[in-house]
């Protein structure tokens, strides 16, 4: 880059540069605010972002002995807001990316179209998830234990009795969840509100979405409830809310019979398209945690009661 040798056309020159910088940061400055809104309803940190005080016009009569002083600042300066300048803009880059994720999530391709085993799998224990979940808490499984071994005593298999309309739930909803991962489509959203209400939570673990993405944080602040109204591409009109925070994820639907639908984090696979349009096949560590919780719970279940109940028969014999 040219330089003049001249002093104080170089100040001249640094006093641009920081002019120049000092106008590229302000702008940036707005964007952050612009987008910050959407950043911290989806738990995003804000960066600081102080105040930037309004750069001097260049000095007319700066003595000739001042004029190196003049420019080692105003090139302070100009680093100053050009290093400034990139850190905000990381910020905004990073926002529009997600919000970009958001508005425009991976394609699905037109159904009937396979539903893998793991989704298979984990949509079906989700029903029992829900429920015997609260069994790893010590309180409950003690008394989960002892309400067990007391209907042991009236026939080993009486304890599997809760597990015929546990199991009956878990399959209804199973059956809906897996209708819309065959058939289902992104719809079109028509209108969207969000409501505060219920209790307030402190640190509590929560699933937010944007787009197809999901991901489990803490939670501070009063739950939210997302209030959707959709068409289907059959022209189908339907209406669905989602519950827990603010939800920025997909809505899918049956496209002819909208009464099918959920949110993403609705559904146990927490599923996601691929570059093909198809589901991919893989499960979030949580997904596979749950399930295969919610999988040892069951077996164990009826495992311990045909073992009792065997084990009488033995007795009798």
């Amino acid at each position: 880059m040219y330089r003049s040798v001249d002093p104080r056309a170089r100040c001249q020159e640094a006093h641009q540069r920081a002019v120049a910088a000092h106008a590229a940061l302000l702008a940036t400055r707005g964007h952050v605010f612009s987008l910050a809104s959407r950043a911290l309803s989806a738990g995003d940190e804000m960066p600081m972002v102080p105040e930037y005080a309004p750069l001097e016009p260049f000095p007319a009569g700066v003595p000739d002995a001042m004029l190196e002083s003049y420019t080692k600042r105003f090139e302070d300066l100009a680093d100053y807001f050009t290093n400034e300048h990139a850190r905000l803009s990381a910020f905004v880059e990073k926002t529009r990316t997600g919000l970009q994720e958001s508005q425009s999530p991976l394609p699905l391709a037109p159904g009937p179209r396979a539903v893998p085993f793991s989704y298979l799998l984990a949509e079906t224990m989700r029903g029992y998830w829900v429920v015997l979940r609260w069994a790893l808490f010590p309180p409950i499984t003690m008394v989960f234990a002892m309400g067990f071994g007391g209907a042991s005593v009236v026939h080993p298999l009486v304890p599997l009795l809760p597990l015929l309309p546990l199991g009956l739930y878990a399959a209804v909803r199973a059956k809906r969840r897996i209708a819309v991962l065959r058939n289902g489509e992104v719809v079109e959203i028509l209108s969207r509100t969000v409501k505060y209400g219920g209790g307030r939570m402190t640190n509590w673990p929560m699933t937010f979405a944007r787009g197809w993405k999901t991901e489990v944080r803490t939670y501070t602040g009063t739950g939210q409830e997302t209030h959707f109204q959709f068409r289907t591409s059959r022209g189908a009109f339907g209406q669905v809310s989602v519950s827990g925070v603010e939800y920025d994820g997909v809505i899918v639907a049956d496209p002819q019979r909208p009464e099918l639908v959920f949110g993403v984090i609705d559904f146990g696979s927490m599923p996601r398209p691929n570059a093909q349009g198809q589901w991919d096949p893989s499960l979030p560590l949580r997904v596979w945690v749950a399930t295969l919780l919610a999988l040892a719970i069951v077996t164990a279940w009826v495992g311990v009661a045909v073992a009792m109940t065997l084990h009488a028969v033995h007795l009798v014999d």
